[in-house]
């Protein structure tokens, strides 16, 4: 099912359509329809997101730059172990 905001249609011309009033029984049942589907889709968004989220994990380093290089930082730590500053 294509989202309604990529229908082109706007808002207002949803609500003029017949199909949407929703006086009549076939009106009140396309709404519930539609907030039935978007429940579920806020539901599925987390999830998409999280498996995203994992999946970039390994291919993306995130986070900020370390400022020392590994050389700099073993040398730091072998200075701090031989009680230097």
């Amino acid at each position: 099912m294509t989202k309604l905001d990529r229908l082109g249609r706007s808002t207002r011309e949803l609500l003029d359509d017949p199909l949407w009033d929703t006086t009549s029984s076939q009106g009140r049942l396309l709404s519930t329809l539609l907030a039935v589907n978007a429940e579920f889709e806020r539901g599925v968004d987390p999830e998409a997101y999280w498996r995203g989220r994992k999946r970039a994990m390994t291919k993306v380093r995130f986070g900020r730059k370390p400022k020392l290089t590994a050389h700099q930082r073993q040398e730091a730590i072998a200075r701090r172990d031989a009680g230097k500053s």
